[in-house]
């Protein structure tokens, strides 16, 4: 049974003229008929996840790399078969996807097909909880809020956002305990998953 419980929601769609951001170098080539190159450079960070998705979305490989260098990696999918596939890179809170076509004969990778999702930013003060996210191109967002039992407390869905994406939840309105709050991020075939662990405890906040 769901349980519906009204949320104190402020959404704020604004547009930045600009992301301020180290000039961070990412590319992925063909590199023969199966194979394609990742180069990275310039990216302040200590590990770095390369992950390569089917198109249902299950994880075909995944290895952690170290950025004390600029990375050079060559990636062979003769023996993958035909298909949709997303690389994901992942450093810093951001998701880098590229969607790779593999035919029988050759990969295609367009420069077009690339995507960047931010990790959102949960800040928790007194009773409120605010979620930021920024969105370089539009995206469908959906946000659900789980109690300690798995009731699914609070759900919505917000299409095509582009630019910075906003929400306060008033977590008053709820009983002391652990929520669970996931974001659903999609643009196309890509899809991404978020979650966030809060602890609410009524008595503290009154303090």
């Amino acid at each position: 049974m769901k349980i519906q419980i009204k949320f104190l929601v402020v959404t704020a769609i604004l547009c930045f003229a600009t992301v301020i951001t180290k000039a961070e170098k990412f590319s992925i080539k063909v590199a023969g008929n199966h194979s394609f190159i990742l180069k990275l450079s310039d990216i302040n960070t200590d590990q770095i996840i390369v992950r390569l998705d089917d198109s249902k979305g299950i994880s075909v490989y995944e290895e952690n790399l170290s950025m004390d260098k600029p990375i050079r990696r060559k990636y062979d999918l003769h023996e993958l078969p035909e298909g949709t596939y997303h690389l994901f890179v992942i450093y810093n809170k951001i998701t880098k996807v590229q969607t790779i076509e593999k035919t029988y004969e050759m990969l295609d990778i367009s420069s077009e097909d690339q995507q960047t999702i931010f990790q959102p930013i949960f800040r928790q003060h007194e009773q409120f909880l605010d979620m930021d996210m920024l969105c370089l191109s539009e995206m469908n967002v959906s946000i659900s809020i789980h109690d300690s039992q798995g009731n699914i407390i609070y759900d919505e869905s917000s299409d095509k956002n582009h630019g910075s994406f906003a929400k306060r939840f008033n977590l008053s309105l709820l009983s002391g305990g652990s929520y669970s709050f996931t974001v659903s991020v999609q643009n196309g075939q890509v899809q991404k998953n978020f979650s966030e662990i809060v602890e609410w405890a009524p008595a503290l906040s009154s303090l």
